[in-house]
């Protein structure tokens, strides 16, 4: 009797242990799979950004191993996915962003919008046109380049507010038309070839019309006028910015002579079904010279009040080119140096010898 006591006692025992066995393993297995796998991580390259629809946040995802996975990732701002990697906003306020890269997830950082470069006054502010720069890096030699230059001309004769100017390069090449700072504005602005379109000074023509239209819709904060007479081999021009805001960030400006339809053979490679060379290609707004520094001339800050209007005269040599089609161009953009905000305001262009306002 007591050997089968000892047997049955035994063999509970042995059952009892291998069945609290069998449940630590099942609770470990539940313990160690998340629910969500939380393993990667949202950078942004600011925590906070002006709400003015051209300042950017770029953000980065990463995984767990600290390899970046940004191209494959999909981030969401106020849990709205994002087409790309890039944020700009005219909204103020409070913003979450997380990332997902299919059942990954990554844990939220905060981004704040905030008005605080604009300080508007009472009153209703001005209206001002708002104008597209579009800074075209061609070259007569280059064979592809009539695909960009040739559609954006078109849009712009149908858009009066979509201002071409045309850089002709690289330093070296046999263009005849080959701007003389070239180089500068090509590694200022990551212009790698020909043809590429610099949109306001802060990004790249897509070849999309929408993309135009859009910026073109963007709220004036300024408008420009220019006043030009022509005296001899001179071109002077007084430039008026009239202010819609009071703008605290650093301004700039820049001035320009361009000379618009000069005729010359451009290379082409089977475009339109245009012949190659397209025999006296008109060439739009070709760069000449700058009355200010071709990045920009300074904007007196204690000027950028609301309603004011800020003057300045300048003056072009005319005399290596045909007066009757020159034209000025000036635009104002945010100085390079003032915390992430970038790009032109806005811009304006006049035939040499007449005037235009805001």
């Amino acid at each position: 009797m007591k050997s089968i006591f000892s047997f049955v006692t035994a063999l509970a025992c042995v059952l009892l242990i291998n069945s609290c066995g069998k449940n630590n393993s099942a609770n470990e297995n539940v313990s160690t799979v998340p629910t969500n796998d939380v393993s990667l991580t949202v950078y942004a390259n600011k925590s906070q950004l002006a709400a003015d629809g051209v300042e950017e946040v770029v953000f980065t995802v990463k995984d767990k191993t600290n390899l970046d996975v940004t191209s494959s990732a999909v981030i969401y701002v106020n849990d709205k996915a994002l087409a790309k990697n890039i944020f700009t906003t005219t909204n103020p306020g409070n913003y979450t962003i997380r990332a997902t890269q299919g059942t990954k997830t990554s844990t939220v950082i905060s981004l704040t919008a905030t008005t605080a470069i604009l300080i508007t006054t009472t009153g209703t502010p001005p209206a001002f046109t708002q104008k597209v720069l579009a800074e075209f890096y061609t070259g007569t030699w280059c064979g592809i380049c009539p695909g960009t230059i040739i559609p954006l001309e078109s849009y712009a004769n149908a858009n009066p507010n979509t201002i071409m100017i045309g850089i002709h390069g690289p330093s070296g090449s046999n263009d005849p038309f080959q701007y003389v700072y070239d180089t500068q504005l090509r590694n200022a602005f990551g212009v790698s070839g020909v043809p590429t379109v610099v949109l306001n000074r802060n990004s790249n023509w897509d070849g999309n019309n929408a993309t135009l239209d859009q910026l073109v819709k963007n709220s004036a904060l300024l408008g420009i006028g220019l006043e030009t007479t022509v005296s001899g081999n001179t071109v002077n021009v007084k430039v008026n910015v009239k202010f819609g805001a009071t703008i605290t960030a650093p301004l700039k400006i820049v001035v320009m002579l361009v000379e618009d339809g000069i005729l010359y053979d451009q290379t082409n490679y089977g475009h339109f079904n245009l012949p190659n060379p397209i025999v006296n290609f008109a060439h739009r707004n070709v760069l000449r010279s700058t009355a200010t520094d071709i990045f920009d001339d300074p904007v007196p800050i204690a000027q950028q009040t609301m309603n004011n209007t800020w003057q300045k005269t300048f003056s072009l040599d005319a005399s290596k080119y045909q007066v009757p089609r020159l034209r000025v161009v000036a635009f104002v953009l945010y100085d390079s140096n003032n915390g992430g905000l970038k790009g032109v305001l806005n811009s304006q262009i006049v035939k040499a010898g007449e005037s235009i306002n805001f």
